[in-house]
């Protein structure tokens, strides 16, 4: 399908999907039989009629624990994990063909964002301990045509730069805490890269002026926005600039917002979706976690697919006295200073909580800094902090790559709630 098409053309395709896979679930699902009960669904505006898919409830009753949210027998399909960063991980399956069908989806994620076949593609994402992401990555680029080099995040970065300035390699795609360490590397070879994509986590904007600086990449930008439950929701084109704006992919994913406290539509809320494509293990209004807004006008790439605004992972957040404070508020907040990767930790002592803030930098910072602009920008905390609620704000410095980062995968985990083990 051209994603120039008008609407009404991908919109009748994305209704006649959905209509399919709703008869699907409610025919060989007892999982979803029982939650969607018999109300007709034949269009997308259709979909306020179904409740919204809690993920607990949905892992449940997927596989290893249960069959009843699969609508075949679980054989001819690839079991991948889901989650890792908070909690423990959990499962998701995919029909053979379903994989070999995402593999397109993937493919136009990343030629919209810039990918071209005559690229040199160093795939640094993570392969084992079933992670999807390299395994789809690495599918795309040999249906794309692109010299692939399949590094995964077990190469060491000194390594990888070595390869890049061997085989003039101008494209890096990764977990962005991994790309910020083999970025390191090819500074300290004296080589950088033209294209840069990124996902799993939010590249911040210090972290893409580093790239940009140190490497001299004209392209760094999403590679989509995806979750191995959810599947490939939204990609980035072009004309998307340095933001977080994404296309939803119109004619494979439904994507609504919806308000956390009504569960009504909104224009700003929580990020729930609808898998269009997945048939085996059906993702039908399902709460991803994340936050988003609507874009509202049309984009001047043309594409006529609605447009979104990722905002931060509702576990990207954390609850410090009666505030609360995001992952991108502290980014924002230090933006001004010197600082790379960040990592929120909060402790129960003496029954106030205490925030710590891990901190990733090249040169020398005054704590008094750090606390000084994040007081700034978040009053409320500055409050509970003046008025002894909290602990003293506590700020570790480290080097970077200094903040350990989850196995396997190599991402960072941004927020780390010790209170709440």
């Amino acid at each position: 399908m051209s994603e120039r098409e008008p609407e009404a053309v991908w919109g009748a395709l994305a209704d006649a999907k959905l209509a399919a896979l709703v008869d699907l679930a409610r025919a060989k699902s007892p999982f979803h039989r029982e939650r969607l009960g018999a109300a007709p669904v034949l269009t997308r505006a259709d979909l306020v009629k179904l409740p919204v898919l809690d993920k607990d409830a949905w892992m449940a009753a997927s596989p290893p624990r249960s069959t009843a949210a699969l609508t075949r027998r679980l054989a001819g399909a690839y079991v991948f994990r889901t989650g890792g960063s908070t909690g423990d991980p959990k499962f998701s399956v995919f029909s053979t063909g379903e994989f070999r069908a995402f593999v397109k989806y993937f493919k136009r994620t990343y030629q919209a964002a810039g990918l071209r076949p005559t690229d040199r593609v160093a795939n640094l994402f993570a392969c084992g301990s079933l992670y999807a992401s390299f395994i789809f990555v690495n599918r795309m680029l040999e249906a794309t045509g692109c010299l692939n080099f399949p590094f995964t995040t077990a190469t060491e970065p000194a390594a990888v730069a070595r390869h890049v300035k061997l085989f003039g390699i101008n494209t890096l795609v990764g977990f962005p805490s991994w790309l910020l360490q083999v970025a390191d590397a090819l500074e300290a070879e004296g080589v950088g890269v033209e294209k840069i994509f990124y996902a799993g986590e939010h590249l911040y904007p210090d972290e893409r002026r580093h790239l940009a600086e140190r490497l001299g990449a004209r392209v760094i930008a999403s590679a989509g926005y995806a979750a191995v439950d959810a599947g490939m929701v939204g990609y980035q084109c072009e004309a998307a600039g340095p933001g977080a704006v994404h296309h939803v992919l119109a004619d494979h994913a439904h994507l609504e917002l919806l308000d956390p406290q009504t569960w009504q539509p909104a224009a700003e809320g929580l990020v729930v979706v609808t898998n269009l494509d997945r048939r085996l293990q059906p993702v039908i209004r399902y709460n991803v976690g994340d936050l988003a807004r609507h874009v509202p006008g049309d984009c001047a790439c043309g594409r006529t697919a609605p447009r979104f605004e990722l905002l931060h992972r509702g576990d990207d957040a954390l609850r410090i006295g009666f505030a609360t404070l995001t992952y991108t508020e502290v980014v924002a907040a230090l933006a001004g200073l010197p600082v790379g990767a960040v990592q929120l930790q909060r402790e129960r002592l003496d029954r106030k909580d205490r925030l710590t803030l891990r901190v990733e930098t090249r040169e020398a910072i005054a704590p008094a800094a750090v606390v000084r602009a994040l007081e700034a920008a978040k009053p409320d905390l500055a409050k509970l902090l003046a008025s002894g609620y909290l602990h003293p704000l506590a700020v570790e410095f480290l080097p970077p790559g200094g903040i350990p980062r989850l196995p396997v995968s190599g991402k960072l985990r941004r927020v780390v709630d010790l209170a709440g083990l």
